[in-house]
């Protein structure tokens, strides 16, 4: 696979580098240089052996002083420079480009530099300098594995079309000049004479230059014909650059001509047209190189990443469902708490109350509230335990570490603890908590308003508990409600404080009258005085009155702020409410509520009309509708000291708006309003919200208005916070309500559906109720097929409306890459589908406009991985948006539709198979019956029965041994019940017994009983079967007698036929034997080769009979070991040791019958011993080719590489014995001879066995 992956294969930079290049000194004489560079006498290119000699490094001790190239020596010898006594330091190159062994990164660096430089040797150096080794075209070339990236590349791609041509009239030395003068290493020698002059004869490369041992003046006298080098190879444009280089190395060339068809030069591939093609790939290599690194790591990240989000959403659905139902019980068990809390308003009544039920909703060991001093430590105010042992009532505790935490405790911060000894406590805390028995708590703030007035604790003294979240929510809203049940307790005992103190106050003023009265004759002169007193009095009655009012007053428009909102009222009405009873108490005051977004953006939400602006009507109607300021916006942040001054929660008191400055973004849009005096009361929740009050003239402030106010605010803000919680309870439950209801929908419809196992019936029941459920105007079933059409099987569709049920569609209408999505799961929900986010076209299109379809929710139904079909809601009356309740209950009952299906299909190949097993039971030949493993008879089949001629019902239930069949004897029935028994404990028991038939007539049957188990391995019932083996008995019998006689009289037949083999096989013997006397008693040559050839022959045959009698088959020999046997025969009897002949066998082991061994046998005997006798007369050593296959029909071949058959012979009129024999053999065997006489001769014959008939 790496392999695969990676463009080009390349050699790493130690690798392309030759660590032992050839090395002289600056001294050296040119000539000698030059005899070492050219390695006379190899025989091929010195620059692709194994040690590169086509430069020379030149140091000065461990200094490089330059380089001497053949380029060099070519370029001197072209220049007609007189050799004697110079030295290579006159001629060598001495600005030499090298390549620093550090940045030597891969071979394109050096490919660069040969490219840049026009160079082909490229020292590597270290970091100080000194040479490493050497890179050359040759040395890359070498290195690469062409495999990777020539296969892909022409010749034609990178050929250099300029090639330097010459005649090969031209001297040496004009060769030499053209070579130094083009800049190359080689100049193609072409033919003059032919048209166009570019036949290529050869090329003369720089390397041969060097192999003539002459002086420049000596080149001219020679010509190129002499020194030129023949070509061993041309490639063709088209030819790949991987032919090209394994050319190249298969005849060690640095280079290749490229031909066209008519054989004329068209160009030269060389090595460096090689590193050329290298060079296009090099920035592919590089960018495939990253993308395969970032691909996988890609590839790990996202299968971890679709691991982890499966398992988390899993863990997440079922935390979900958990945390919902969790909530909506300790939501439920909070309201009822709170309405036990609100039916009391004495404060100790409260916070017992709600102590007790928290520590028994928490199932805690106990739960108490903490009441603040005013040095911030403080006493149990409130318990409730457990146990009484547990009891820290009314203790006063100094908490040293409480004063770090009171500021977390005021902004609202709870604070948990699951393990006292793990939460890495302060000493002192640890030890106040273990000294009050404390192992795991959670305490929550008490607020009042913005004070905070004290700690609402749950203790844990059993053990460690880790707190949940609801727990804590829980504890945190009882907190905010005991705060709003403090506040209202507060300012019911200040009322009650006020009417007593009026009532002290009437009782004295009445004691005073009295006692006025009756001094009045007697104290006149005290009376003024008196008089003067009751004045001041009365003023004081006056004050205490007007404050009673006041805060009666107060009091009333909190209850009815409280009385009108309700905990089921939206944020934005309460407000409404609240403000509109506001301005209804202060009739000559507009009041508003602003907000102040995160982005400091103020906007008004809600406001009032005073009396003194009046609403301009509308149409002659009042109308409350558009208020004057409502929906103002304003952008604070240009003004970030006001907008600061917000959000600190800072009340604004301005009496006369001109007076001010300090507020410059509302003073244009108030001045607009008519308002002269402004009042701004934040409220105390986590946002800026304010309530703001104006005058149309200047205004002072009273007391009595600031602090209703301010106790409407934070009862606003109290009540907001109660809706806010009340909103997200409601959320919750209502996302319950809809689970509840779409699970009893699912479940109702599930049922249903189920009640039937046959298709129609299913598929009908979930269209109708389908539609019922959705008040769709059409539902359907689609059906799709295999070769992509579909058809409407099932359909539920409101009247008035086309029928789409029976229609069948092309895959045009569903094509098959929309069916591969369906089978992937895709849901689609289309609103309208006359949008362009539809995407409808074609065929789907002209369905949906023909049958009027505005909107459409389509699910697929799936068997497995398989599309089945699909679950299609239509709404043709209009658009429609799909809730994701509606889709989500489509997609399951599909999914339900689809178990239907397999279960409806799965009854339908039950109730088959179980057909089928009646049919087989009832009509198979043998005796089938079925017992418990008790051993009573369950059912029989009919054959059974017949046997028996008897009735089911007369042996059903009754114990198989006592049935008619086993009566025959106590022990047949005794057998069968131990049978029976070995059965039922799991054996499978087999055996042959008489039993009676019809009319009591014995009978044997070849009897067996065999267990069959549940999954569990337990016995179920047992499988007894019986075949009528009487006749079978007598015939068996009567076949092994039979089987007896023919074996032994088969045996004696073997024994004569192998003695028959042997006799014939000795005979033969004799026959070559006697052959081969008279042979020795003639003279004449020829009659003695007549009688060898006729020896040769017999000694075939013979073989044939010897195989035979030593084979286990008498009819058949394995021909394959026959031609080895046969082949070293004929080689030891032709005396050709003086030769080195050898075979080639290619052999199938192939058997043949006798009636198309011995005609073959005598064709290869032919075959083999002309090619011995005849193929190398002329050569000391051959090779014989012999091959049998058989693909379709049997193949025997025999060639040589000999001299072959003579060019003027036609074998199929040859006269001679040996040709006339293998024609008429080979038509014997039905067969085919083909001859082809093509560097030495080849014979193949192509048959088919022979097939007589059995003449015994």
């Amino acid at each position: 696979m790496a392999a695969q992956n990676e463009p080009i294969k390349l050699p790493s930079p130690g690798e392309a580098i030759d660590r032992h290049p050839i090395t002289v000194c600056p001294e050296i004489p040119l000539s000698k240089a030059i005899a070492l560079m050219s390695q006379r006498g190899l025989g091929i290119e010195p620059e692709l052996t194994s040690r590169n000699h086509s430069y020379l490094i030149v140091l000065e001790g461990e200094r490089m002083a330059g380089i001497f190239t053949r380029r060099d020596a070519v370029r001197i010898t072209a220049e007609g420079a007189n050799l004697q006594g110079v030295t290579v330091s006159e001629v060598m190159t001495t600005k030499v480009i090298t390549l620093a062994e550090s940045e030597f990164k891969d071979i394109f660096a050096a490919l660069s530099l040969f490219r840049q430089h026009r160079i082909r040797h490229l020292p590597i150096v270290d970091e100080v300098g000194q040479l490493v080794g050497v890179v050359t075209h040759d040395r890359i070339c070498q290195m690469l594995d062409p495999s990777s990236w020539l296969k892909w590349r022409r010749v034609a791609e990178v050929m250099e079309t300029e090639v330097v041509i010459a005649p090969l009239t031209a001297s040496a030395l004009e060769v030499v000049q053209l070579m130094a003068a083009h800049r190359v290493s080689s100049v193609v020698i072409c033919d003059t004479a032919h048209t166009g002059g570019r036949l290529p004869i050869g090329t003369i490369t720089e390397a041969d230059i060097l192999q003539v041992p002459v002086m420049a003046k000596d080149l001219a006298k020679i010509q190129a014909q002499t020194i030129v080098r023949e070509l061993p190879f041309c490639l063709q444009p088209t030819d790949s650059l991987w032919t090209a280089q394994t050319q190249m190395q298969k005849y060690h060339v640095g280079r290749l001509v490229v031909c066209d068809a008519q054989g004329e030069l068209v160009g030269i591939v060389s090595h460096t047209s090689l590193l050329l093609s290298l060079e296009s790939v090099e920035e592919i290599y590089r960018v495939v190189g990253s993308l395969q690194t970032q691909l996988a790591v890609l590839e790990r990240e996202k299968t971890e990443l679709i691991q982890r989000q499966n398992t988390g959403l899993t863990q997440l659905v079922e935390e979900r469902t958990a945390m919902l139902q969790e909530q909506a019980r300790y939501d439920r068990l909070l309201a009822e708490m709170l309405g036990r809390i609100r039916q009391s308003l004495h404060l100790e009544e409260i916070l017992q109350t709600a102590v007790t039920e928290v520590r028994q909703l928490l199932d805690a060991d106990r739960v108490i509230i903490y009441r603040f001093q005013p040095d911030w430590n403080g006493i149990v105010a409130v318990e409730s335990v457990v146990i009484p042992q547990l009891s820290i009532f009314g203790r006063f505790i100094e908490e040293p570490c409480m004063p770090k935490m009171i500021e977390r405790y005021q902004q609202g911060h709870w604070s948990e603890i699951e393990d006292i000894y793990t939460a890495n406590l302060s000493p002192c805390y640890l030890e106040m908590l273990a000294g009050l028995q404390v192992r795991a708590n959670l305490v929550v703030p008490i607020l009042v308003g913005e004070q905070l007035w004290g700690l609402l604790i749950a203790h844990q003294c059993s053990g460690v508990r880790h707190w949940q979240q609801l727990e804590k929510n829980l504890l945190q809203q009882l907190a905010t409600q005991i705060g709003i049940a403090i506040f209202q307790s507060e300012l019911y005992r200040r009322a009650q404080t006020e009417i007593e103190e009026r009532k002290q106050v009437e009782m004295a003023l009445a004691g005073a009258k009295q006692e006025l009265e009756t001094r009045v004759e007697d104290r006149t002169a005290e009376l003024r005085a008196t008089v003067k007193q009751l004045e001041w009095e009365i003023t004081e009655r006056k004050q205490a009155e007007q404050a009673l009012w006041e805060s009666q007053s107060c009091m009333k428009l909190i209850n009815n702020i409280g009385l009108s909102l309700t905990p089921s009222m939206s944020e934005s009405d309460a407000i409404a409410t609240t403000i509109e009873l506001i301005g209804k108490q202060f009739p000559d005051l507009r009041v508003a509520y602003t907000k102040v977004d995160h982005r400091g953006k103020l906007e008004v939400v809600e406001a009032v009309v005073p009396r003194w602006l009046p609403v301009q009507p509308e149409n002659g109607q009042q109308t409350q509708t558009m208020i004057p300021g409502t929906g103002y916006q304003l952008d604070l942040q240009d003004y970030p000291s006001y907008l600061a001054q917000l959000r600190s929660h800072k009340s604004i008191i301005i009496d006369k708006l001109t007076e001010v400055a300090d507020i410059p973004p509302l003073k244009d849009f108030l001045a607009s309003l008519g308002v002269e005096a402004y009042l701004q009361v934040p409220l105390p929740l986590p946002e800026c919200c304010v309530l703001s009050f104006g005058a149309n003239s200047p205004w002072r402030w009273s007391h009595y208005e600031m602090t209703t106010i301010v106790e409407v605010a934070d009862y606003l803000a109290v009540r907001l916070k109660e809706i806010r919680a009340q909103q997200r309870r409601a959320t919750a439950e209502a996302a319950l309500k809809r689970q509840n209801l779409k699970s009893r929908l699912f479940t109702d419809i599930t049922l249903k559906i189920r009640q039937s196992l046959r298709l129609e019936e299913i598929l009908q029941t979930t269209v109708m109720e389908v539609q019922h459920i959705l008040q769709a105007d059409r539902v359907l079933v689609y059906q799709v097929f295999a070769d992509g059409s579909g058809k409407a099987i099932t359909e539920a569709v409101i009247p008035g409306l086309p029928a789409i049920m029976g229609m069948s569609f092309p895959e045009e209408v569903f094509p098959i890459e929309y069916q591969n999505l369906y089978a992937a799961g895709r849901v689609c929900a289309l609103a309208d589908v006359h949008t362009e986010d539809a995407q409808i076209s074609g065929c789907l299109a002209k369905f949906v406009a023909t049958f009027g379809v505005r909107a459409k929710l389509v699910v697929p139904i799936l068997q497995g991985d398989r599309l089945w079909g699909l679950l299609i809601a239509h709404q043709c009356s209009g658009p429609r948006e799909w809730s994701d309740f509606e889709v989500d209950l489509l997609q399951q009952l599909a999914n339900q539709v689809g178990i239907a299906l397999a279960q409806a299909q799965l009854v339908d190949a039950i109730q088959e198979s179980e057909r089928k097993f009646r049919a087989i039971f009832n009509q198979t030949f043998e005796l089938v019956v079925l017992v418990r493993p008790d051993g009573r008879v369950l059912e029989a089949n009919q054959t059974a029965l017949d046997f028996g001629n008897i009735n089911c019902d007369d042996v059903v239930g009754l114990p198989f041994w006592e049935t008619h069949w086993w009566q025959i004897s106590p022990e047949t029935q005794s057998q069968l019940h131990d049978a029976v028994v070995r059965a039922a404990a799991g054996d499978f028991v087999r055996y042959e017994v008489e039993v009676f038939g019809v009319n009591t007539q014995v009978l044997t049957i070849d009897f067996s009983i065999k267990p069959v188990k549940n999954a569990t391995g337990q016995v179920v019932f047992l499988i007894a079967e019986g075949r009528d083996i009487s006749d079978v008995f007598a015939a068996l019998r009567e076949r092994e007698r039979a089987e007896g006689l023919l074996k032994a009289s088969l045996a004696e037949k073997e024994v004569l036929l192998k003695e028959i083999h042997h006799r014939v096989k000795n005979n033969l013997h004799v026959i070559s034997s006697l052959l081969d006397l008279q042979s020795r008693t003639m003279d004449n040559e020829k009659d003695r080769q007549l009688f060898a050839d006729s020896q040769t022959r017999i000694q075939a045959m013979a073989l044939i009979h010897e195989q035979l009698y030593s084979s286990s088959d008498l009819g058949r020999i394995n021909f394959g070991d026959y031609i080895k046997r046969m082949a070293l025969q004929l080689l030891a009897s032709y005396n050709v040791g003086s030769k080195a002949i050898e075979y080639d066998l290619n052999l199938q082991p192939l058997f043949l019958n006798l009636e198309t061994a011995i005609p073959c046998s005598l064709i290869l005997n032919e075959l083999i011993s002309n090619a011995l006798k005849h193929a190398f007369k002329e050569r000391q050593k051959g090779k014989i080719f012999i091959e049998l296959q058989k693909p379709d029909m049997y193949h025997l071949t025999v060639s040589d590489n000999g001299g072959g058959l003579p060019t003027n012979m036609d074998w199929q009129k040859a006269n001679s014995f040996g040709w006339r024999l293998m024609r008429i053999l080979t038509k014997q065997i039905k067969g085919e001879l083909y001859v082809k006489n093509d560097s030495g001769a080849r014979f193949e014959i192509v048959f088919r066995e022979l097939n007589y008939k059995q003449r015994f």
